[in-house]
Order: C-alpha cells, then sequence, then structure tokens
C-alpha cells in the first residue's frame, strides 16, 4: 500500500533530525578532548586522542556494509537501528570508568553513527526531485552545521561548570528524542532482504589497517618516524588496506565497490572528501590548542570563538546549494575553496603570540563558507550520476572517505602540535598551512568534475 505523504514526513524529520546528531557529536568531541585528557587520560595527549580517531576508523569499515544493509533492508529499519544504538552507547561513554572503556564506547558510537546516516540520508532524498537534491542535501547541511554551532559552545559550558560525561549526556538525550520519533513513526516501505553475504573479512582489515595507520602517526613522535617499530606498522597497515582493495576486485558483493570509483565524479568526491575531511576535523584541534594553549583562552571561550566556522557555515550552506542547482558544482565549490586556503594563508603567515582576531577571525568565517561550498555538495557531485537503488550504498562510500579523513587529520594535528613546545607560536602557526593545502587541492579537484554535472533542470 503507498504511503501517505503524513506517514512519509515525520520519518524524514526524524531522519533530517538524525544529521543533527553527527553535528553535535563532531564539534563537541573536539571542545571535550583537553579535559578527557587532564582527567581520564592522565594528561597522555597521544592515549586521549583515541577518543577522537576510533570514530573515523570505526567508521570506515562499517559505514559501506551499512549502506548495503540499508539498500537491502530498508533505509527505515536501519535508521532506526542506528539512532537508538547511538542512544545507548552514549550513556555507557558517559558513566566509563577508564580511558580504554570510553575509547570503546566511542567505538559503538561511531558504529551506530555509522548504520543510521547512509539510510538517513537516503530517507531524506526520497521522493525528492533531481534536480532538487542540492537544495535539500544544502538543508541537511545546514542542520548539522547549526548543530555544530550550538555544540561546541555547550560543550565547553558543560565542562566549565560540571564534567565532560555531561557532553555525553546530551547526545544520548539528543538521539534519543529522535529514536522515539523514528519509532512511533509508521513504517512507508516494506522491509527488503537479500542472501548475498557481506564481506566481513573485508571491511575487519580496512578497520586494522586504519588503525595502525593512525597508531603510527599517534606515537610517531616518540617512536621515531623512522624507526623500525614505525616502519613495520606503517607497512602492515598499507598491506592490509591493499588486501581489502584486491579483495574487493574479485567479489560479487565487494568491501569496497570499485565499479563506483570508475565514474569520473564519484572518484573526485571520495577523494576530496578525504581531503576536506582531513582539513575539518586537523581545524578543531589546531584552532582550539591555539586559542588556549597560545592565546590562554578559557574553553568556554575558545568553544564560541572555534564556532565562527560552522556559524557561517550554517548560513551559506542552503543558498550554496541552491547556486549550485542553478549554476552547477565548479562554480560554486572552486571559489569556495579558494576562499578557505586565501583566508587561512594569512594567520599561516602573520599569527603571533598575542591576540589578533583580525588575523584569524577572517580565516574562522572563511573555513565556514568554504565548508559550506565544498564538503556537502561533493556528496550530490558524486552521486549525480547513480541509479537510485545504489543511492545509499555511494553515500556511504563518500562518507567512508569522510571518516578515513577525520580519523587522518585528528592524528595528524595531534601529532604535529605534540611535536613542538606548548605555547609557542611556531607549534601552534605552522600547521594552518595543512588547512592551505587542503583548500588549494580542494579547488583544483574541484574544477575537474565533469561540466555536465550541474543537476539536471
Amino acid at each position: 500500500m503507498a504511503a501517505t505523504p503524513v506517514r512519509r514526513s515525520r520519518i524524514q524529520v526524524a531522519a533530517l533530525a538524525g544529521a543533527s546528531v553527527g553535528g553535535l557529536e563532531a564539534t563537541a568531541s573536539f571542545v571535550v578532548f583537553p579535559e578527557i585528557r587532564d582527567t581520564i587520560g592522565g594528561g597522555n595527549g597521544a592515549a586521549a586522542s583515541w577518543t577522537l580517531t576510533v570514530a573515523g576508523i570505526v567508521g570506515a569499515g562499517v559505514l559501506l556494509q551499512a549502506g548495503r544493509l540499508a539498500d537491502r533492508f530498508g533505509h527505515e529499519r536501519l535508521f532506526r537501528t542506528g539512532v537508538t544504538g547511538f542512544t545507548v552507547f552514549s550513556l555507557i561513554a558517559a558513566v566509563s570508568p577508564t580511558l580504554w572503556m570510553l575509547v570503546a564506547a566511542r567505538a559503538m558510537q561511531a558504529l551506530s553513527l555509522s548504520v543510521m546516516s547512509p539510510s538517513s540520508f537516503a530517507l531524506i532524498l526520497r521522493d525528492v526531485p533531481h534536480h532538487q537534491r542540492s537544495r535539500t542535501i544544502g538543508i541537511w547541511g545546514a542542520v548539522t552545521a547549526v548543530a555544530g554551532v550550538v555544540g561546541a559552545p555547550l560543550a565547553g559550558l558543560l565542562v566549565d561548570v560540571g564534567s565532560w560525561r555531561a557532553a555525553f549526556i546530551v547526545f544520548a538525550t539528543l538521539a534519543g528524542s529522535i529514536a522515539v520519533l523514528a519509532w512511533t513513526a509508521p513504517k512507508t516501505a516494506p522491509a527488503r532482504t537479500v542472501a548475498t553475504p557481506l564481506d566481513l573479512f573485508g571491511a575487519i582489515t580496512i578497520v586494522l589497517g586504519l588503525g595502525l595507520l593512525v597508531l603510527v602517526l599517534v606515537e610517531g613522535n616518540d617512536w621515531g618516524w623512522l624507526s623500525s617499530r614505525a616502519l613495520l606498522v606503517a607497512a602492515s597497515a598499507v598491506a592490509l588496506i591493499a588486501i581489502a582493495v584486491q579483495r574487493s576486485a574479485g567479489r560479487v558483493d565487494p568491501v569496497i565497490p570499485l565499479d563506483l570509483l570508475c565514474e569520473r565524479n564519484m572518484a573526485l568526491a571520495c577523494v576530496l572528501s578525504l581531503t576536506t575531511a582531513i582539513g575539518f576535523f586537523a581545524h578543531w584541534l589546531i584552532v582550539l590548542t591555539l586559542l588556549t594553549d597560545l592565546w590562554e583562552l578559557s574553553l568556554l571561550s575558545a568553544a564560541i570563538a572555534a564556532c565562527l566556522m560552522p556559524l557561517c557555515m550554517s548560513v551559506v550552506v542552503v543558498p550554496a546549494g541552491n547556486a549550485i542547482d542553478r549554476f552547477g558544482f565548479r562554480r560554486v565549490m572552486v571559489p569556495g575553496a579558494l576562499l578557505y586556503a586565501a583566508l587561512f594563508a594569512v594567520p599561516a603567515i602573520g599569527l603571533g603570540a598575542d591576540t589578533n582576531w583580525w588575523v584569524l577571525g577572517p580565516a574562522l568565517v572563511g573555513a565556514g563558507i568554504g565548508m559550506a561550498t565544498v564538503w556537502p555538495p561533493l556528496t550530490g557531485a558524486g552521486t549525480s550520476h547513480v541509479p537510485p537503488e545504489r543511492l545509499a550504498t555511494a553515500t556511504a562510500l563518500i562518507h567512508t572517505f569522510q571518516r578515513i579523513g577525520g580519523a587522518l587529520g585528528s592524528a595528524i594535528a595531534v601529532a604535529w602540535i605534540a611535536s613542538g613546545t606548548r605555547g609557542e607560536v611556531a607549534t601552534n602557526r605552522d600547521p594552518i598551512w595543512m588547512l592551505v593545502v587542503v583548500g588549494l587541492f580542494g579547488a583544483l579537484g574541484s574544477a575537474m568534475f565533469r561540466r555536465d554535472a550541474a543537476p539536471s533542470r
């Protein structure tokens, strides 16, 4: 029986609200990181950084499988399961007595978020005309960005007046509310079942390979970058990832759908998702460390200042989607990426020990504009030639590269900052060049999208 518009709208509202979970978690996790490091982490920044990087590692291994499960068994079922799991594991994280139990809970949070993300995206785009996809994606991006705007200062306030544990209680409360909305919405599409098994071994090799790669980045300063231990672990990481790729080439149902990567826009979107995520996640650690260690702002003040980026992103992302629907991806994404690079070049050159918002402020604004015009549109550009029945899988592939980039960006930023002396200008200024390079690479890659990548009108 055909679903009524009211029934469709309820589950789609829940799916759109689900975007706020990812946005809130993405920014709040960085804000509470210093408190986690100094309390339950015992001051060990390298060990505590696993609370950040584990999300990307697990997401990279799970997202693609979740996308296939969503395409097979129904987007609504997977979304409900994922948001419920996120609620439960957020509560476990809030009461974790040790750092490694917290890391395990964060891993399960990431698994749950990875299960719900492809399904929520497919639900949001369900029944949306092709020429309106970018606008819808823009709305999704705006919800994520607004949640990020709220998440950072909220986490700073919770740490300031209480504990980092309160942030995870907020995660659970938000996700639990969405879960109630999702479970009370009547089913609007029948579940689909397919007997083809998933490549769990391939997924495990990706998780282990990426985990070892992050381990090298996090521990490289202590081990020595060219030490036998670092080289052995790095070689093992490359070998495991290569095994996953090789298995994917010979399977009907691979862990990495290599056939999707044969399409130019999809391949570009995945590569740019990787590099853009490196910049996005590194950005938070670089900026928050700069504000607290170099300029000696309180964590709450630093979190509020860092919100300039998601605030600008939330304002720009919907108009950017409308502009893409009218002019195409390249004409919007290339200028946005160049603006991002140019404005971050200013503090990379001129940042000093004295507080100077004229140097850093424009870069934070440019970061929001650049991310709004590049990150959400990458999904639309990559899936512009993907058939509807593979939309969730294609979306999951793009988001997998984002998760990998997030893990690498966090690890690189932690390692780079840890290699310097805390509170010195160079320690906080030099990593900004990574963001400049990310912007330039984003502009170059965006210019390579096919001319017909503009949504059909």
